[in-house]
């Protein structure tokens, strides 16, 4: 039986660094309010893709790696597929080399 090829995806999250998300919100908005609204919003889509991502590898073996800014998931080739076609992840660049 043979193993099935493994791959590796890059996952991206839409924030950076709390002070400066925020500021960026502010400079958009101009008002605290708005801006902490606009914020929280993109939390709100920083989280549901991370649902997404969970629901589709929770049957799945897969590696994590995590560092300050990254977020790599090693798995089958055909579960790291489906995290690309789902725009969940990208293909990791060093894949190619």
């Amino acid at each position: 039986m043979t193993r099935p090829k493994k791959a590796c995806v890059e996952i991206h999250l839409g924030y950076f660094k709390q002070g400066d998300d925020l500021a960026h919100c502010l400079k958009e908005t101009k008002t605290p309010e708005a801006a902490f609204k606009m914020h929280a919003e993109i939390m709100r889509s920083v989280a549901e893709h991370l649902d997404k991502v969970a629901a589709l590898v929770a049957k799945h073996k897969v590696e994590v790696q995590a560092d300050t800014h990254m977020i790599q998931i090693c798995c089958d080739k055909k579960m790291a597929s489906t995290l690309i076609k789902a725009e969940l992840a990208d293909k990791d660049p060093m894949e190619d080399e």
